[in-house]
C-alpha cells in the first residue's frame, strides 16, 4: 500500500481533484489512498451479502474518513473468500441510509420519503482490485431490491470539500466521485 500525490498537486495535466483512468480513490483507517486500479476484479473470489449493523458500523467508523456511521436502513458487505478452511474477510461496506433532510427523496426522485434511500457510505479496502466499486454497487442495488422491495430509488452524493484534522493536516482531500459517473 502506498500513498499517491494529493489531488491538489495535479495528476499529469489532469484538473485539480480529477483522477486519471487507472487510479482508484480508497480509504483506510480514515485516510485517503490513491491506488492503481490494476486488473479487473475476479468476481469468483468475492461475495456480497447483508451485513449486521454492528459489524458494518465497526468497519465504516474505522475506515471511512468521517469516522461516523449514518442512520441506516440496510448495510451490505463485500466479502473476500479465503477458501474452505478460513472464513471470508469483510473488505467493503455500502450503507443505504435515511437522508438528513426528508425532502431529499421527494425533490430528487419524486417519491415519498420512505420510498427512497441515500447511498450514505461506500468503503472498499485498497486490496480490492480495479472496478471493485462498480461491481459491488451493482450487486448492492440488486440486494436492496430483494431485501427492501418498498425502496424505489437511491440518491448519492460526492463530497468534494477538503477536510483537515485538528493538527491542520488534510485528512480528506475531497471525493472525485468516479464511481458515480458514466464513462
Amino acid at each position: 500500500m502506498s500513498a499517491w500525490p494529493s489531488p491538489s498537486s495535479g495528476w499529469d495535466g489532469h484538473p485539480q481533484g480529477a483522477l486519471p483512468l487507472g487510479i482508484a480513490q480508497r480509504w483506510r483507517q480514515r485516510r485517503e489512498w490513491r491506488v492503481p486500479a490494476a486488473g479487473v476484479i475476479d468476481t469468483r473470489r468475492y461475495g456480497v451479502d447483508v451485513v449486521c449493523e454492528r459489524k458494518a458500523k465497526r468497519f465504516v467508523v474505522e475506515q471511512h474518513y468521517s469516522g461516523t456511521y449514518p442512520a441506516a436502513r440496510m448495510a451490505v458487505g463485500l466479502y473476500e473468500k479465503r477458501g474452505h478452511q478460513r472464513p471470508s474477510s469483510l473488505v467493503g461496506v455500502a450503507v443505504f441510509g435515511v437522508p438528513m433532510n426528508q425532502q431529499v427523496i421527494p425533490r430528487h426522485l419524486g417519491l415519498a420519503p420512505d420510498r427512497g434511500v441515500e447511498l450514505s457510505r461506500l468503503v472498499l479496502l485498497d486490496q480490492v482490485p480495479g472496478n471493485g466499486e462498480s461491481w459491488f454497487v451493482a450487486r448492492c442495488f440488486r440486494l436492496l431490491r430483494t431485501e427492501k422491495p418498498e425502496v424505489e430509488g437511491v440518491v448519492s452524493y460526492c463530497d468534494p470539500v477538503e477536510r483537515r484534522g485538528d493538527d491542520g493536516q488534510i485528512v480528506m482531500p475531497g471525493h472525485v466521485g468516479t464511481v458515480y459517473t458514466r464513462r
